[in-house]
């Protein structure tokens, strides 16, 4: 099922950003500051602290987390007609939606990455016409909408690693719009693994000492567990835990 439930929008947040809207206010306006840390504060529990796109954690601080306009708010180009042309290289050339930009199921947590890639990408799938109300279905969209899409029904990471498209699926637009393919994010990813792998270590190395074992089974068995991690990099957190007397 989506990662969003358009259903459980926290109501402060949906108060607030209607009230917006129907103040005419501008994006940054200091009185959406609530409603949008409301709306934050939501996203970062339902996704899981990750982006919505690459799927990598980011912290919950200002400058390492967005909220990303899936329509664009603003316009971008003086081409009228690659606006309103459904071609892929067209796309970052759009007319804008600013009536959608306080729509709870228009907004979504991103990395900075992520965002700025993206950029004024313009994934509504039949740009031909002017969109009245905010696309209600899975098919209006050429893109891996969290509301209305499953994520790996699109795009699956292979070995934990690398971003592949599923066949017939929307994915393919994430990946070149957010440049998942690219080298940097590979090395992202790569950094994020090893620190989770890390961590999953340390864990089992831990519990292992409050077992009071030896420090050869502790090895034996975090290596079995872990065969891709060297002995020296385990015997090293095992003397490491027991020199400051964590177990």
């Amino acid at each position: 099922m989506p990662l969003i439930d358009i259903t459980k929008y926290p109501k402060p947040a949906i108060d607030g950003l209607a009230a917006a809207l129907a103040r005419g206010d501008d994006w940054t306006a200091a009185a959406v500051s609530a409603a949008k840390d409301a709306l934050v504060e939501y996203l970062i529990e339902v996704q899981g602290s990750r982006c919505a796109y690459c799927k990598r954690l980011i912290k919950n601080e200002i400058g390492l987390r967005e909220l990303d306009h899936i329509l664009p708010k603003g316009a971008l180009g003086t081409s009228v007609q690659r606006a309103v042309s459904n071609s892929q290289s067209d796309r970052r050339v759009t007319k804008g939606y600013p009536a959608f930009r306080f729509e709870p199921k228009n907004l979504i947590l991103t990395c900075k990455r992520c965002n700025h890639r993206k950029g004024s990408y313009d994934c509504r799938k039949d740009r031909s016409a002017a969109a009245v109300a905010y696309p209600a279905a899975a098919g209006d969209f050429e893109w891996v909408h969290p509301a209305y899409h499953e994520f790996a029904d699109h795009i699956t990471l292979l070995n934990e690693f690398v971003y592949q498209e599923v066949p017939g699926s929307n994915g393919a637009a994430v990946i070149d719009a957010c440049r998942l393919a690219g080298i940097e994010a590979l090395e992202a990813r790569a950094r994020e693994l090893r620190l989770k792998e890390i961590k999953e270590v340390n864990m089992l190395v831990l519990e292992l000492l409050r077992e009071d074992l030896p420090d050869d089974d502790i090895v034996d068995s975090v290596m079995h567990h872990f065969p891709q991690v060297l002995e020296s990099k385990i015997r090293k957190a095992v003397r490491g835990f027991r020199d400051n007397k964590i177990a």
